[in-house]
């Protein structure tokens, strides 16, 4: 939220409205009546998770569950619609009572209920918003890191070479879940701005080796935050107001008695209206690869590979699953 031209998140705010969409799947696969699903999402709602989000990004000892704990709501979803299927009744006006119901119940300073319902069941908005990460890291550090990343490549600069590196990133940010220097646990590296980007400077190809031990607490990478600073981009809220996309960043990079700069409006892997800013479908084959790496072995790697592109024609996933074990068929 953006008001009187300034970011001003809300207090409460999270994920656990996905429990609806998991729902109502399960409710069109398993092929039950109309009544029975509106039933099923009510009973949802009513065993739906608190929105924890704000908590974990603002308080430093944070949690390794960013959201929820995904599996436990997917399970509840099958638990809504098992009960529902039983004759369990749900509360049926729960999205419509804005003063008791979910609106309520999450605390929302924003629904526009009016944004799901026109064409639904017709309109499909998933492809057109969805988002891929080029970076094992929050989504925060992607534009700061396409950008750090060309700098250094550009001008072929070394660690050794980097004399400071300051980042002007979102607003959003100045919490300490981001803000954190003090590194104990590999998922506190993938939040940390400081850590982010000194890794990010050490120009190792991104994927899960980013997660490892050996790269989280190098002490390379450790010394390196001690020359990372940041702050606010000054036209962060503009920007933002303008189109809901940006994520506008700026790098300086202070290397051989000179400053090399690099800027961004929106991230690599991220719906913008800056076309460049999509991952291809080769960029997209060279992330799942590199994270299979140690997993999969090069032929089950490709051969997963092709069964995905040709998911619209499988009549089941037997095959697929059973190679993503590390089964292949004969």
């Amino acid at each position: 939220d953006i008001k009187d031209g300034k970011i001003s998140p809300p207090p409460v705010h999270g994920y656990s409205s996905t429990i609806f969409g998991g729902t109502a799947a399960i409710g069109m696969v398993r092929r039950l009546p109309v009544a029975t699903i509106a039933h099923a999402m009510g009973i949802a709602g009513s065993m739906a998770p608190v929105n924890s989000q704000w908590s974990f990004s603002v308080h430093k000892s944070m949690s390794t569950l960013k959201y929820h704990t995904a599996g436990a709501l997917a399970i509840t979803a099958t638990h809504a619609n098992a009960l529902a299927e039983l004759g369990h009744t749900g509360d049926l006006e729960l999205m419509d009572d804005p003063e008791c119901g979910w609106r309520r119940m999450i605390n929302t300073s924003r629904w526009e209920i009016e944004r799901i319902t026109p064409d639904l069941g017709q309109a499909w908005w998933f492809p057109e918003a969805q988002s891929y990460k080029p970076y094992p890291h929050c989504r925060i550090l992607h534009a700061p890191l396409d950008a750090l990343t060309e700098v250094l490549e550009t001008n072929e600069i070394r660690v050794d070479e980097i004399e400071e590196i300051r980042a002007w990133v979102e607003g959003f940010v100045m919490q300490p879940l981001w803000l954190n220097r003090d590194i104990t646990h590999e998922t506190q590296g993938q939040f940390s701005i400081a850590h982010g980007l000194s890794v990010g400077a050490h120009r190792i190809p991104p994927g899960k080796k980013w997660q490892s031990p050996d790269v989280v607490y190098d002490p390379s990478v450790l010394a390196l935050m001690d020359k990372v600073k940041f702050g606010v981009h000054p036209d962060y809220e503009k920007l933002v107001t303008g189109n809901a996309a940006s994520r506008p960043t700026r790098i300086e990079v202070r290397a051989r008695g000179q400053t090399f700069v690099g800027e961004r409006r929106y991230p690599k892997g991220s719906p913008s209206p800056d076309p460049s800013t999509r991952m291809t479908d080769d960029e997209m084959v060279t992330k799942f690869e590199r994270n299979a790496e140690g997993v999969l072995d090069a032929a089950t790697t490709a051969a997963v590979v092709e069964q995905i592109w040709r998911l619209d024609q499988a009549s089941n996933l037997r095959g697929l699953m059973s190679l993503l074990a590390g089964r292949r068929q004969g």
